[in-house]
């Protein structure tokens, strides 16, 4: 992205590099499942979240401070990064793959034609609720990352451009994150994952539907910024906590359902809920913006999670007395009930 500046390259580039991450995501989650026993999932999900958010806290400001000297240096930089790291993991990763008879045995069966990730969702319907399900999570995790200063903007409108709120929420989403993910991945881990769901969508819907109604409000009351800033940080305090809550548990309930042989396949699978989410929501909240219906947009995400936190509670329930039904679940159902 350094040396090409047409509107065509950049696309080129982009669509390239969403597929790269598209095999390195799955490939990372199938890891961390084979290396960790069920009960450790839910903290080893949150360790690898924390990660990620710290280097989107370091990365941003690390490129403004080089911005000064070259745009292209950040690019080449990022790119020396990378492959920095893809040595690392070639010398000193190895496959983590289970080798238990039962899997040598799987693996022997499978080696003829491994499932794509469309074929494991139409054969497990559990996996494609759950799929459908969480686009709806997603879609309010990218709308409120790439919309909502756009939604401050139009609902209020006494406030200048330069004083939009939306830069602070998200520097304290990420200090939040980093400071809180791991010790509320571990306290939730004692908890079954169903119940973690389900309390972390209406804790992520609630703080949907504050950031949907409050902006009006501030606007009728003229409130000045310093205390929109500070009301605003504590619906997106519940908002965190609910992301919190939601996101390890997500790919600890993958890794427990897959089987030991297709951990990556599942995990690739679980992924299109955010490829889908992340593809529909620009095209609606781009329709209902231009409407400065925002507020109705947020509304209904709110709600939709809160819905979706039950699905996700009844999945559980399902599965719970009837281990059977999954396999690969009836190891994490004993852990889970101990």
């Amino acid at each position: 992205m350094s040396f090409f500046d047409t509107f065509i390259m950049f696309a080129v580039l982009s669509a390239l590099l969403g597929f790269f991450n598209s095999l390195f995501h799955p490939a990372a989650s199938a890891m961390v499942a084979d290396v960790t026993t069920p009960e450790q999932r839910n903290e080893a999900f949150g360790l690898l979240r924390m990660g990620h958010n710290i280097g989107a806290a370091i990365g941003p400001l690390l490129g403004a401070s080089i911005i000064f000297f070259s745009k292209s240096i950040i690019f080449l930089i990022t790119a020396s990064t990378v492959i920095f790291y893809a040595f690392i993991v070639f010398i000193s990763i190895k496959e983590t793959l289970p080798k238990s008879d039962l899997v040598k045995e799987h693996a022997k069966q499978s080696a003829e034609k491994i499932p794509s990730p469309f074929s494991v969702l139409w054969k497990d319907r559990l996996l494609l609720v759950f799929v459908l399900t969480g686009v709806v999570i997603s879609m309010s995790f990218s709308q409120t990352e790439g919309m909502l200063p756009i939604h401050f903007d139009i609902e209020m409108k006494h406030l200048p451009e330069t004083l939009n709120p939306f830069p602070y929420l998200l520097a304290f989403n990420g200090l939040l994150v980093v400071l809180f993910q791991f010790p509320i991945a571990s306290w939730s881990g004692k908890f079954r994952i169903g119940a973690v769901m389900l309390w972390g969508s209406i804790l992520f819907g609630l703080g949907q539907i504050g950031i949907a109604l409050l902006p009006s409000t501030f606007y009728e009351a003229r409130l000045d910024f310093l205390p929109i800033l500070l009301l605003l940080l504590v619906v997106y305090a519940v908002y965190t906590l609910g992301e919190m809550l939601i996101t390890p548990v997500q790919m600890t309930f993958i890794s427990n359902i897959a089987p030991d042989h297709l951990r990556g396949t599942y995990m690739g699978a679980a992924g299109l809920q955010w490829i889908i989410g992340g593809a529909v929501g620009p095209i609606i909240s781009g329709y209902l913006l231009n409407k400065e219906l925002g507020d109705i947009m947020f509304t209904a995400l709110g709600i939709g999670c809160m819905i979706a936190g039950v699905v996700y509670l009844n999945i559980n329930k399902y599965l719970m007395p009837n281990p059977t039904t999954h396999p690969s679940l009836s190891t994490s159902v004993d852990n889970q009930n101990g």
